[in-house]
């Protein structure tokens, strides 16, 4: 086990962090030439051959999976990375604002998991230690969502709904403190609440809810970050997984699947998912190699799909 959790705690770049200061260790960009073409042409090779493709761990999408499928294979497992793969500054995640949606679902999940029964025991993670991540990604966020400056967000997929989604969340969490308080977390205990940035309109999510909730079926092309649909996502009988995946997504295959166990109908996304996360021994890739006949489109261009 120590093996394993030396090589989770090695996952994230340590010396890049989300904050702004001169102080910290910027990664070095290499400058176009032959060589780097040929790299990325053989790394584009490798996740072609590959049938899930060689792509990195996902703290965004492991995270998704601790909240939505804590009974999927490898449960205990996500949660370690979680935990281990925090960055000393308390955030998780890559360099400038790619550090945002990657913590914001971290804290999200580890809330949710210091919830549930056990508070983590099953993982081999201390409850103190989940209370302490949980508590360090707070303070983070709220340090720059709750700030006078503007927040700039990353380029990623659908990012204008998944942002203001797992606020949300975390809000429903902070306020159910107040009746149902946990060790360590009493100053968190709804007194405040953390703030969508001013530039992202909130409204967006809601009429997309209220659209799930009154039946009508969802554009196909938001498949792929079903998750922002919350608790509405699950069995949603207007999604087609194709061969057992969601938007050749994790997370909204995760997101339909929901906590409780699965249904007959849903075996192939189940099996999806147990194969995805099997590769990484519980965490999973970002976006595996598509299954034929799934295809991702953006709600708005241009798109990464760094999560």
């Amino acid at each position: 086990m120590a093996g394993n959790q030396e090589d989770l705690r090695s996952q994230p770049p340590r010396n890049v962090g989300c904050e702004d200061s001169c102080d910290e260790v910027r990664m070095v960009r290499p400058s176009p030439s032959g060589a780097r073409r040929s790299v990325v042409e053989s790394l584009l090779a490798g996740v072609a051959a590959d049938s899930f493709g060689e792509i990195s761990i996902s703290i965004y999408d492991t995270a998704r999976l601790v909240t939505f499928v804590p009974w999927l294979a490898g449960h205990a497992a996500r949660m370690r990375f979680l935990v281990l793969s925090q960055q000393r500054n308390g955030w998780w995640g890559g360099e400038d604002n790619y550090c945002l949606l990657p913590t914001l679902s971290a804290t999200e999940a580890l809330l949710t998991s210091v919830r549930r029964a056990g508070n983590g025991r099953d993982s081999g993670i201390l409850s103190d230690d989940l209370i302490s991540a949980v508590d360090r990604g707070l303070r983070v966020l709220f340090a720059r969502f709750n700030s006078s400056r503007t927040v700039s967000l990353p380029d990623t997929v659908a990012v204008e709904i998944l942002v203001p989604a797992l606020v949300a969340d975390i809000n429903d969490h902070l306020d159910l403190l107040r009746s149902q308080p946990l060790r360590g977390l009493q100053m968190w205990s709804g007194s405040t609440r953390l703030a969508v940035p001013d530039h992202i309109n909130g409204d967006s999510l809601v009429r997309l809810r209220d659209s799930v909730r009154r039946g009508r079926v969802m554009p196909a092309k938001l498949a792929h970050s079903l998750e922002a649909m919350g608790s509405l996502a699950r069995g949603l009988s207007s999604i087609r997984p194709v061969r057992g995946a969601v938007g050749c997504s994790p997370s909204a295959t995760a997101a339909w699947l929901g906590p409780g166990r699965p249904s007959a109908a849903q075996r192939r996304s189940v099996a999806y998912l147990e194969a995805v996360q099997d590769r990484h021994g519980g965490p999973v890739p970002v976006l595996p190699r598509p299954v034929p006949g799934c295809r991702r489109t953006p709600t708005t261009p241009p798109w990464h799909s760094t999560r």
